[in-house]
Parts: structure tokens; C-alpha cells; sequence
């Protein structure tokens, strides 16, 4: 009797299920420096695999999460990516950036944990006019 309860209540359970949290796709840092060179080491996640027939590759980016930790030296610029995605940015450390995309240019502040989104539909073309390096971390969400 205990069993037969004991197993009802397991299998019971067993049926609730719940949505996993989404890991990221992609992950990696990237330096830049004042003159825009920039240098990633990015880990994703292995290849998408198509049918040994199948002549055409999908036409569209990926989907997924993209994490990307950028490194900018003092006068260094960030410019989006990739077009047409929702971004939002997240300060690692304090310092001060300028947007020079906008009409007048926007200077802000940004303290360690403040995040920003970057809207698909406005361009950005950040530039960290502080003295020391900025840490800034990109999360691109692709649909």
C-alpha cells in the first residue's frame, strides 16, 4: 500500500515540469584598443548540422543568447556588432563613455552594475573617455 501511494506521488511529480533557464550560445571577451583594433577569444556552441543532401545553409544568424565581455582602453570605440538585435549593456566597473552616434553627443556616467539597452532601431557608437580601461558586457538576444 505505502508503495503503490509512494509511487503515485512520484510519478506525480514526475509530470510537473518547468522551463529550464537559457544558457548562453556564445561566450568570449573581447579587448579594444584606443584605435579600434580589437582582439576576441569567443567559445560557442558547437555547429549546426545539416543533412549530407542539403546544398542551401540556412540564410538567417543564429538564435540564442550572446554574452560578450568587451575590454576598452581609454579613447577606444564600441560599435554594434550585429544589426537589427535589441541590446543591452551592463558596466563592470565605473567610468564614463560618450555616445557618439547621437546628435548632440551623449555623455554618460556609468557605475559598475548599471545596465543599458541599446535599442535595434538606434544606432551607437560608444567611446570610453575616461581615464582607465572600461569592462562592459554585451548581452545580444537573437530571435
Amino acid at each position: 500500500m505505502r508503495f503503490a501511494l509512494a509511487f503515485c506521488a512520484l510519478a506525480t511529480l514526475c509530470s510537473i515540469s518547468a522551463t529550464a533557464q537559457t544558457m548562453p550560445t556564445s561566450n568570449g571577451s573581447c579587448g579594444v584598443s584606443a584605435s579600434g583594433l580589437m582582439s576576441c577569444d569567443i567559445l560557442s556552441a558547437p555547429p549546426i548540422r545539416f543533412n549530407a543532401d542539403s546544398t542551401s545553409r540556412p540564410k538567417s544568424a543564429p538564435k540564442g543568447v550572446f554574452v560578450t565581455r568587451f575590454t576598452l582602453a581609454p579613447e577606444a570605440p564600441l560599435r554594434r556588432m550585429i544589426e537589427g538585435n535589441d541590446v543591452l549593456i551592463v558596466a563592470m566597473n565605473d567610468g564614463e563613455i560618450v555616445n557618439e552616434a547621437k546628435t548632440p553627443q551623449t555623455r554618460l556616467n556609468v557605475t559598475n552594475g548599471q545596465v543599458m539597452l541599446m535599442p535595434k532601431e538606434e544606432p551607437y557608437l560608444l567611446r570610453n573617455t575616461g581615464k582607465q580601461t572600461l569592462d562592459l558586457l554585451l548581452v545580444d538576444v537573437r530571435k
